[in-house]
């Protein structure tokens, strides 16, 4: 009996799929008054270049710095992390502040910070 329930909940769920698929139904998120999670919520909207394609140091784009239980700091490039030492897209990241990542391209140190929040308040 519990496995004709099983087969039955599948089928249903299944059916479901098929049905919004057939009919081109896309999901909207519905934030309900409160802030959408898929929206970053530092930096400028814009095209992410994969970290192997970094052409020049205006390709980079720091999207946000973790840190750790134990204080290490990760970086997030774009949409890669990295941490200090790491070498990626022809440059390396020599530190990981709170607020900034140093890192070395093309013969020379850059300086990026995370863009400030605006207070909305």
């Amino acid at each position: 009996m519990k496995a004709i329930k099983n087969f039955t909940v599948l089928y249903v769920l299944f059916a479901c799929v098929v049905t919004l698929d057939c009919y081109g139904a896309e999901f909207v998120y519905d934030a309900k008054a409160k802030r959408d999670p898929l929206i970053p919520l530092v930096g400028e909207r814009r095209e992410t270049i994969a970290i192997e394609d970094i052409l020049s140091i205006e390709d980079v784009s720091l999207e946000g710095i973790a840190v750790g239980p134990k204080g290490s700091r990760v970086a997030i490039l774009n949409g890669s992390m990295l941490k200090e030492g790491d070498r990626a897209g022809g440059m390396e990241i020599r530190k990981i502040s709170e607020q900034t990542v140093i890192v070395f391209k093309d013969g020379r140190e850059y300086e990026l910070s995370l863009k400030a929040l605006e207070d909305e308040r």
